[in-house]
């Protein structure tokens, strides 16, 4: 007897390995899989732009990604000392506007590149809710936690939605013209929009990403909001703000990512890393005891035939983390 929906996932017509680039964009879960993708040294660029809700941000920002715009003073607002960018999340704000534009364009730049050679870009949608600026009539991707009067809520439409992912993706092509596109939409339930806010601002999403799949072959989709929905479906699956999916969901859905998404040959390389993580992660009773030091070692040793075999990856944040425990230990 099955006591739970399975969700289907399609065979993916394109699989990544660590020479793949990726460009990931959009909410808080594609922070989650690009985190992990980062760790298993992936090539990858996460939320250039911060995390971004809405499709018409995330493709305002691909759009000057693939144009490698680079940001001026006046393109700044500044708030009780703060500079910010309407375009960006509150991780580039500060006080600092040097600074802040620095940032900004680096990363602007970064990415750009990475586009350049990316065959893959994932974009994972969040809401079809969106806050306008009414001084400007411009969407905004953060609202900087000036007063809600300045702004008003509205639910894109799915021709809206439609409109804008297209003309993000010409851009993109244009830059990138053998990019392929990974569509996920969030699992992260939008509870203060209230529960019937939340579904009509995922269903138009959905409604939209069926539209494009019909018009264009380069589009993939991933379910990570149908696993949380429908395979897992209890509320032990979900944070204590029960919006946000629990650790171990993230963990299986992360699973059947890499399950659909990477390569096979991947896998033996993906458990070695995950082990050496494991052993940054250690934390022994006595650190500086010639037992822990030898193990520390041997890490080091294992990771570097890693690098000797893939010269590609950038072993030196992971090695660095080893040489500190050695030479400073807790």
């Amino acid at each position: 007897m099955e006591l739970r929906v399975k969700v289907d996932i399609p065979e993916m017509p394109f699989k990544i390995d660590r020479k793949t680039p990726i460009l990931s964009v959009g909410s808080c879960f594609s922070q989650l899989i690009g985190k992990r993708l980062n760790d298993l040294l992936f090539k990858i660029e996460v939320d250039p732009f911060g995390v971004m809700y809405d499709p018409t941000s995330i493709s305002n920002a691909l759009i000057e990604i693939a144009d490698k715009r680079v940001y001026s003073l006046e393109d700044l607002q500044k708030n009780n000392d703060l500079f910010f960018s309407f375009a960006h999340s509150t991780m580039f704000s500060g006080i600092n506007e040097d600074e802040v534009l620095e940032l900004i364009n680096s990363r602007i730049g970064a990415a750009n590149a990475m586009l350049r050679e990316a065959p893959l870009i994932m974009i994972t949608l969040g809401t079809a809710w969106a806050f306008r600026n009414k001084e400007t009539n411009s969407i905004v991707a953060n609202c900087h936690k000036l007063p809600g009067t300045l702004f008003e809520r509205e639910l894109l439409s799915v021709d809206t939605v439609v409109m804008a992912l297209s003309k993000a993706m010409t851009s993109v092509k244009k830059v990138a013209p053998k990019a392929k596109f990974l569509f996920t939409v969030s699992p992260v339930r939008h509870l203060r929009d209230g529960l019937m806010n939340d579904q009509l601002g995922k269903s138009t999403l959905f409604v939209a990403l069926n539209e494009l799949r019909n018009e264009n072959s380069d589009i993939m989709y991933f379910p990570a909001f149908e696993l949380l929905q429908h395979e897992l479906r209890d509320y032990r699956f979900y944070a204590e703000d029960m919006a946000h999916p629990s650790d171990q969901a993230s963990e299986y859905i992360w699973q059947q990512f890499e399950n659909s998404m990477m390569n096979p040959l991947e896998n033996a390389l993906s458990k070695e890393i995950y082990s050496l993580r494991s052993a940054i992660k250690h934390r022994p009773f006595d650190a500086s005891s010639s037992e822990h030091q030898n193990f520390i070692k041997a890490q080091i040793e294992k990771l570097d035939k890693i690098g000797s075999s893939n010269p590609e990856l950038d072993i030196s944040e992971m090695r660095d983390n080893f040489i500190t425990s050695i030479e400073n230990p807790a």
